[in-house]
């Protein structure tokens, strides 16, 4: 089963009058690194969080964003009274010597810094980790299952590009003998003219470098099989368990190489189509398999 790097979960809930909110978020990295941002209270706990969140992932570049805040019961925001009536009395008795409104007045007393606090920055208690640990953990839920919601589609689309490498493979080792066999016959024909006397003496060494050329560049028996190992190979890790990003990737490098050797030995127009069609279908694999865990 493929999971992708790329992952959000977030979850929140309560202890007491504070509020725990986490939130976690990851890319793709060859390597794993967490990234904790911690109020206060909790740094002492960063080792915990690394703890849980190592539990979950092993490849990509991870956030954990914690924060907590009051759970008010009387409301996210409260109104400075004493300050409202304070700059009331101030303001009013000025602006009906200027007709302006009472409306007005109040509408500008409202945007006066401190005029309204926000209940949820204030200073919350702090609560025990283990209540912080049950809110991280069903954050890591839901960023888990966004992981492999992404990875099962990632799996369908690598699962449909490996079987096309296959197909292509197999069409690779079907041509094979058809190629030997016209660079035989066109090597054959040059032989017979030098035995007829067409062709000079002098063009001997070039027959004899075509022929050692054709043995060389002809024998890709071993290519294609070591090819089709590492498809096979493929298909088989794409629907095995986790973690396999890693050794996709080295597949991914292989065959490339495999192809690139098979389109530089054949020199024939169709098989020619066929590696640039293989390349490009290993170039998509490659920028997938870059995003697996």
């Amino acid at each position: 089963m493929v999971v992708s790097m790329t992952g959000f979960g977030a979850a929140t809930g309560s202890f007491g009058d504070s509020e725990i909110s986490v939130e976690i978020r990851s890319v793709n990295g060859r390597h794993l690194k967490i990234t904790n941002r911690l109020p206060e209270c909790l740094q002492q706990h960063e080792s915990d969080v690394e703890r849980l969140v190592k539990a979950q992932i092993h490849r990509g570049t991870c956030t954990v964003h914690i924060s907590i805040s009051a759970n008010s019961k009387k409301g996210r925001f409260e109104l400075n009274a004493d300050l409202f009536r304070e700059l009331w009395n101030s303001a009013w008795p000025i602006a009906q010597e200027f007709g302006v409104s009472r409306d007005a007045i109040a509408s500008s007393l409202m945007q006066v810094p401190g005029m309204i606090s926000d209940l949820k920055s204030e200073a919350a208690a702090t609560p025990p980790f283990e209540a912080v640990e049950s809110v991280c953990t069903a954050a890591l839920a839901e960023f888990d299952a966004f992981r492999v919601r992404e990875g099962t589609a990632m799996q369908q689309e690598l699962l449909r590009q490996v079987t096309f490498l296959i197909e292509r493979t197999d069409e690779i080792a079907s041509r094979l003998p058809g190629i030997i066999e016209a660079h035989r016959a066109r090597l054959g024909e040059r032989a017979r003219a030098l035995a007829d006397g067409i062709l000079a003496p002098s063009q001997l060494s070039e027959l004899t470098r075509e022929v050692a050329q054709l043995a060389d560049r002809c024998d890709i028996n071993e290519e294609v099989t070591r090819l089709g190992c590492h498809l096979v190979d493929f298909k088989t890790s794409v629907q095995e368990e986790n973690n396999q990003g890693r050794k996709l990737d080295f597949l991914c490098q292989e065959i490339f190489r495999e192809i690139n050797t098979i389109g530089a030995k054949v020199n024939e127009i169709e098989m020619s189509r066929i590696t640039i069609d293989i390349k490009n279908t290993v170039e998509r694999m490659r920028e997938l398999v870059q995003n697996v865990a």
